[in-house]
């Protein structure tokens, strides 16, 4: 394992280079894959870096990801598994980069991605779970991932709360301004 200089790490952040066991004999031992944090690098809080992940210098990890793999310099990334943010890498732009600042569309961004996880047409802003028949617990969390996905953030678990399409849409872009405050920090520190 390899920690760069001037790392940030949030609270509860794990760094494995084990799985600790083989997954088919629980006694054997499991090979360990060196994980290299260059410098510069910021971890979110409850972030998890597996086996074998490369994380370049100046990269940010957002709160509650996990990464494996390779991580580019100065790329945002964030979720389970950890992507890049479309337009992220080498760029000082995060979620907004791609969304636009103040995008009156973000609305009609996020009905889009209800009606791709449902497969239904554009639903009305004021639809929720009582006239979308799957959007249950199960398409919950399929919505969860589409948002993530289309929008480059971590959305809390909160949005299991959200009555209807309107309400959705200002928990993503309560993310999407907190994505930002979190990059602007990172700009300002290099």
């Amino acid at each position: 394992m390899r920690i760069g200089d001037g790392v940030r790490l949030g609270g509860f952040v794990m760094i494995m280079d084990t799985d600790y066991h083989d997954r088919r004999d629980f006694h054997a031992p499991s090979p360990s894959l060196p994980v290299i944090i260059e410098d510069g690098v910021r971890l979110g809080r409850n972030v998890t870096v597996l086996k074998g992940a490369h994380i370049g210098p100046g990269a940010w990890i957002g709160p509650g990801s996990v990464v494996s793999g390779t991580v580019p310099p100065g790329a945002c990334a964030s979720g389970v598994p950890a992507r890049v943010f479309r337009g992220s890498a080498g760029s000082t732009g995060g979620p907004s980069s791609f969304l636009g600042e103040g995008d009156p569309g973000l609305l009609d961004r996020v009905r889009a991605v209800v009606a791709e996880t449902f497969h239904v047409g554009l639903p009305d802003p004021a639809d929720g779970p009582s006239q979308i028949p799957a959007w249950d617990s199960l398409g919950t969390l399929r919505l969860l991932l589409g948002l993530e996905e289309a929008f480059g953030v971590v959305l809390p678990e909160a949005l299991g709360d959200a009555g209807n399409v309107r309400e959705l849409c200002d928990v993503v872009a309560a993310e999407v301004r907190e994505g930002d405050r979190a990059l602007a920090y990172r700009d300002a520190e290099r």
